[in-house]
């Protein structure tokens, strides 16, 4: 295995390995279906910081690469991975945050009497709650997705050759001017083969 390629399977693998992050970070937010299935602020805030500590990981693995000398033809394409996953994350931490806020809401007022308008506000409230959940989970899973894809179609071999590869080539029996294949024997006449003489 040559340099070249033992670095594009190590680049796959780490690519794949945050993908599985994001995957799981995704798989542990659930949209609850219901006020008493709500998070609670202490679980709520450790999956923030959980989902927050992705996005400084994704950025730490384009900062390792952008600052490193050797160019690499991959190199482009893991750097675009990872920054897309970052964006991904980072507006999975926004619609988090933004259901955080609003379980406080509902944890303030958990006790207060009943009222049309506290029960309007708690409906509401609710109802974003999943929406900012569900907006969360999407966006990890368009991050894991990037990363996995990218993962699966990293090439180490240079633009240059890889077109050459792809281009189609016509067989010299395929063209117009070329001679004819001689035709085959009859099955019934002898033929001479190794050590054979006629």
């Amino acid at each position: 295995m040559t340099g070249a390629n033992a670095r594009t399977e190590a680049e796959q693998s780490w690519l794949l390995l945050m993908a599985e992050r994001t995957e799981q970070l995704r798989a542990g937010i659930t949209v609850p279906s219901s006020p008493a299935d709500q998070p609670d602020l202490a679980r709520a805030s450790k999956q923030l910081a959980d989902v927050t500590g992705l996005v400084r990981d994704l950025s730490d693995e384009v900062l390792f690469r952008s600052v490193e000398s050797r160019t690499r033809a991959i190199l482009d394409q893991v750097i675009s991975a990872y920054t897309d996953a970052a964006q991904q994350a980072g507006e999975a931490v926004a619609s988090y945050s933004n259901a955080y806020a609003l379980l406080n809401f509902q944890r303030r007022y958990r006790d207060r009497p009943d009222s049309p308008d506290l029960r309007d506000a708690r409906e509401h409230g609710f109802a974003a709650i999943q929406d900012r959940l569900d907006w969360a989970r999407d966006s990890l899973a368009e991050g894991a997705k990037r990363l996995r894809t990218v993962a699966e179609h990293l090439d180490s071999t240079p633009p240059r050759t890889r077109a050459a590869r792809s281009r189609t080539t016509q067989r010299v029996t395929d063209h117009p001017h070329a001679p004819a294949a001689a035709p085959a024997p009859p099955r019934s006449a002898p033929t001479q083969g190794p050590g054979r003489t006629l």
